[in-house]
């Protein structure tokens, strides 16, 4: 294909074909290079990788091949300061592949000048030119015969100009030089060479630990795809894979989403996803190597097999779709014991590796009615009433009632091969008012804290009482001011009283069912000590009640319980 392209445009093969692999890779290392401005249906997110591959593969399926197509050398003899020139990698200057070697004989200038520019360049790009370089290495060819260095450096290739070229060769090899610089130039001569095992052990180095990373990376990535493949083959159980050694954990979600797959289905997704890393391996390898691992015959039939992977892929992945298209839901309620006691215990049971949390909303009833439970369970499918079974029959879960003690479970689990049709779950609690509740911290994780009249959770790990007011929320009785604090609440009405320094603050709240009065008091600037006044007393039975308290004349009023 990008040979064809050259030949068409006129162009080496070697631009077309490094275009292509600029597409590919580039967007990867500059961010927001796919991003496409715009606004409403023009804010795009383009994938430039994905359309220069399928580009490549529609042209290839699409171009007829033409076996009698003129060589590459013949259509670009159109001269200019290139004519007649070609780019292969000089490895006999060179010191790391050859490759700035090679682009220096190819536009005629200093090949110090391009090892620096690839150095700084390295730098600048924080890496991203080591990856250009490495593809340049593997893609450009390597200069062997004596014709191909003539064309890297623009000689013509005739028997002429081949006995010019070695008769020049022979010639610089054994001329002298100036008298002035012969000293100079002796000394870097010896010193470049003394410096040619080094540089040639460590170029050596760079080429074998870049290998061994390629064939590492494509290493693990191959087993995890083989491990993945046998789990949905049911070779091997999903235990085997669900957990990894980096600490990552598959879910109950992986085993059902994976049961959505045909065989063939999960066979097309590892050849679309081996491939790629098994290619990395032979990359690894051809680098350590220095030579084609694969005959062209054998990176044929690859290729063939990673493009019927992905199509095989897409198929599955529609087919897949389909079990998705419609939504269903299957409601049902659950009438809990009545419970004469005041006091109600709202609890929470933690389940192991559960697949889904249990969305949990509160809404108040009647004080004389017993709690109940409004469950919602969801799930999609091929048709509505498909996804009604598959929400009434797939999920697992228990609400359970002990004496004056409700338990939820924190989530719920799909039953045994059941396939993952994007579940859900949600719980409305109907509780009585009137009553008090001690809510556990498991508990309150269920909830947001929209459902607190304080505007937040509990934040420490100690369960505590809650009453239940009309609005649907918990107002907190025994937490620290921090927990819950009233004095945002809109229904509160607060009276302020100032005598002789000593602040009083009033406070009614009418949220729940029965109004509550809170009186803070500061210290009071009088001395407190019964025994330091007379003997007069009065006292109120603990069967009386009273609202108010008159005294006239010169007092002072202290009232305290007991």
């Amino acid at each position: 294909v990008c040979a064809g392209l050259a030949q068409y445009f006129m162009v080496n093969p070697l631009v077309v074909r490094l275009i292509f692999l600029a597409l590919v890779l580039l967007p990867n290392f500059i961010g927001g290079f796919n991003h496409f401005p715009g606004t409403g249906i023009f804010h795009r997110h383009f994938d430039f990788t994905g359309l220069a591959v399928i580009a490549y593969v529609v042209l290839w399926i699409a171009l007829p091949k033409r076996e009698d197509a003129p060589t590459p050398i013949d259509t670009l003899d159109f001269g200019g300061a290139l004519r007649g020139r070609k780019l292969f990698r000089d490895v006999d200057t060179g010191k790391v592949g050859g490759v700035a070697a090679g682009l220096a004989a190819y536009f005629r200038t200093d090949v110090v000048l391009v090892r620096v520019l690839f150095l700084l360049s390295a730098f600048l790009t924080f890496g991203s030119t080591i990856i250009i370089y490495i593809v340049l290495w593997v893609v450009v060819p390597e200069a062997l015969t004596v014709s191909e260095k003539m064309q890297m450096r623009g000689d013509a290739v005739t028997l002429s100009g081949i006995d010019n070229n070695l008769r020049t060769s022979a010639f610089e090899a054994d001329a002298a030089t100036p008298a002035g610089s012969r000293s100079v130039g002796t000394f870097l001569e010896g010193a470049a060479r003394n410096a040619r095992p080094a540089v040639d052990f460590l170029g050596t180095a760079i080429r074998w630990a870049v290998g061994g990373l390629l064939i590492l990376w494509g290493g693990s990535q191959l087993l995890g795809i083989l491990m993945l493949l046998g789990a949905a083959l049911s070779i091997i159980p999903f235990t085997a894979v669900e957990h990894t050694s980096n600490g990552f954990m598959f879910d109950d979600s992986f085993g059902a989403t994976v049961r959505n797959l045909p065989p063939w289905g999960a066979v097309a997704g590892g050849l679309a996803l081996g491939i790629p890393s098994l290619s990395l391996i032979l990359l690894g390898l051809r680098l350590i190597l220095r030579r084609p691992v694969l005959s062209r015959t054998a990176s044929s039939v690859l290729l063939g097999l990673w493009l019927l992977g992905v199509i095989g892929s897409l198929a599955a992945g529609l087919q897949v779709a389909r079990d998705f298209q419609a939504k269903g839901t299957y409601d049902t309620t659950l009438r809990l014991a009545p419970m004469p006691t005041k006091g109600i215990v709202l609890d929470s049971r933690n389940v192991e590796d559960h697949f889904e949390w249990v969305n949990l909303h509160v809404a108040p009833t009647d004080s004389g009615k017993a709690p109940f439970v409004e469950q919602e369970y969801r799930a999609n499918g091929r048709t509505q009433e498909a996804a009604r079974l598959t929400a009434q029959q797939s999920i697992v879960y228990h609400i359970e009632q002990r004496d004056s003690t409700i338990t939820f479970d924190q989530g719920f689990l799909l039953k045994d091969n059941a396939p993952f049709r994007n579940q859900r779950l949600s719980l409305t609690l109907h509780l009585p008012l009137g009553k008090t509740y001690r809510l556990t911290p498991l508990f309150v994780e269920h909830l947001d804290d929209d459902d607190f009249t304080s505007g937040h959770r509990p934040e420490d790990d100690q369960s505590h009482r809650f009453r239940f007011t009309r609005e649907g929320k918990f107002a907190c009785l025994d937490c620290p001011p921090s927990d819950d604090d009233d004095d945002d609440s809109d229904n509160d009405e607060a009276v302020d009283v100032d005598v002789d320094g000593a602040k009083t603050q009033v406070r009614v709240n009418t949220d729940g069912a029965v109004p509550s009065v809170r009186i803070s008091t500061s210290a009071p600037n009088f001395n407190t000590d019964p025994a330091h006044y007379g003997t007069a007393r009065k006292s109120v039975g603990s069967g009386s009640e009273f609202s108010e308290i008159e005294a006239s004349g010169l007092f002072r009023v202290q009232v305290r319980p007991g």
